[in-house]
């Protein structure tokens, strides 16, 4: 029987990306908006494992833990917390929680952690159906954390090895480290304008050749964001200088139904 993980998010996005990708590695998946619904599903179905964000309305991630840990019928139940603030470590450890994550994460990070919750041996993930993988590397590069996020998942979900980096200058050098095959950039990443980045890049021989992609996507008022955001001019500007530096092409706006085709000629070459 496939082992049941409750997702609690209030993220859609992230939440529908884990139930994708879960569902594929065998688990059985339950989600919940919210701390207060995800109390409810816990008691209803009794999963083996719940995932729980810590940003949350109604009821955050610290509360929730407490409330589950003070219910003897679901106390036992793991809880693997996600968090984006990352110094608060000393504060989850000091509540109990010894199982937490960083957002943006890597896919194959949670996996392997909820492997070892559930007590499942690395080598033993369940088979999936034939799919086209690409195994290429490909470098995420962006200012808003959903939008990172979104573009990892699916970009892991295809078989691809990637890293991420929130700054400019932090694309230069994670791009000379890692030595992607395919560069994906925000127009509006901080520190250093994308289209220096761009010039930078095509400066370096081993970089001539590589796949820049471009796009744009700039949050509303509030949203959080990874780094500032470099604000001079419109996106059409900034990707029409990003071209003239050297990217391949502009993707535009970034949508995440549709991402995935739109790169797929660069992922899976001559298929």
């Amino acid at each position: 029987m496939s082992k049941k993980i409750l997702i609690i998010d209030d993220d859609p996005v992230v939440v529908k990306l884990l139930h994708s990708r879960l569902t594929e590695n065998g688990f059985a998946v339950l989600a919940a908006g919210d701390g207060i619904a995800g109390l409810k599903q816990a008691k209803k179905e009794e999963p083996d494992l719940i995932i729980a964000d810590y940003l949350m309305p109604r009821m955050d991630g610290f509360a929730f833990y407490k409330e589950l840990k003070h219910d003897p019928t679901i106390a036992n139940i793991p809880v693997l917390i996600l968090t984006e603030r990352a110094q608060m470590e000393d504060s989850f450890r000091a509540l109990g929680i010894e199982v937490f994550l960083t957002k943006p994460f890597m896919m194959e990070g949670l996996l392997s952690k909820i492997r070892q919750l559930l007590g499942i041996e690395e080598t033993a993930e369940p088979e999936e159906e034939p799919r086209r993988q690409s195994f290429k590397k490909v470098l995420v590069c962006g200012t808003v954390r959903y939008v990172v996020q979104d573009m990892v998942l699916q970009l892991q979900g295809v078989g691809c090895k990637t890293q991420m980096a929130t700054l400019g200058m932090e694309a230069v050098t994670r791009a000379l480290e890692f030595d992607p095959d395919i560069i994906v950039l925000d127009v509006a990443m901080g520190d250093v304008p994308a289209h220096k980045v761009v010039t930078i890049l095509r400066q370096m021989p081993r970089m001539l050749n590589k796949v820049i992609l471009v796009y744009h996507y700039f949050p509303n008022e509030g949203v959080e964001t990874l780094s500032p955001l470099e604000n001079m001019g419109s996106e059409d500007y900034k990707s029409s200088v990003c071209m003239a530096a050297g990217a391949t092409e502009f993707l535009g706006r970034f949508n995440p139904t549709d991402f995935l085709q739109l790169v797929q000629r660069y992922l899976f070459p001559g298929q």
